[in-house]
Order: structure tokens, then sequence, then C-alpha cells
């Protein structure tokens, strides 16, 4: 008998329930990493991944977004009116 046949067909259900199990298992991993890695160096790891991951490869969305906070000047160098109430 060939070793891969199965007796049930793999179904979307157990293909999601086997990414999800994996997906939990490679973030144990890292926390187990990450863990190991302060308890013996006091280095946080994902803290520094993700800060450099944040310094070098900037977020569009979030970029534009902090621009608009900020009211920065636009690219023809107006700057954006601010919100103004109508309440008086």
């Amino acid at each position: 008998m060939n070793c891969m046949a199965r007796e049930r067909p793999i179904t979307w259900r157990t293909m999601m329930t086997f990414k999800m199990k994996l997906i939990k298992r490679v973030y144990d991993l890292a926390d187990r990493i990450d863990i190991w890695f302060t308890k013996h160096w006091n280095i946080r790891a994902k803290q520094r991944a993700l800060e450099a991951k944040m310094d070098h490869f900037p977020d569009k969305k979030i970029e534009s977004a902090i621009t608009d906070a900020l009211n920065v000047a636009t690219a023809n160098n107006e700057p954006k009116s601010a919100r103004v109430s109508n309440k008086e």
C-alpha cells in the first residue's frame, strides 16, 4: 500500500488547523529564544530586530499618518490648513 494514501481527503479546515499550530510553534520558539538571550546576555533580540526593521524599512501608511498628524507641509510647501470648529 502506498504510504502517501489517505482514507479521507485533506480539507480546508485541516489545513488551517495545521497552519495555526505551526504559526503558534514558531511564535513560541521566537519567544523562548528571546527569553534565553535576555537571561544570558541581557539583550532584547526581538525588540532590537523590530526597531531595526522600523528604522530601515518605514511603513508608508504610518509615515503619512504621522505627517498628517504633525501638520507637516505638503509637497508644494504649502502648510495644511488646521481644523477649525464652527461652534461659536
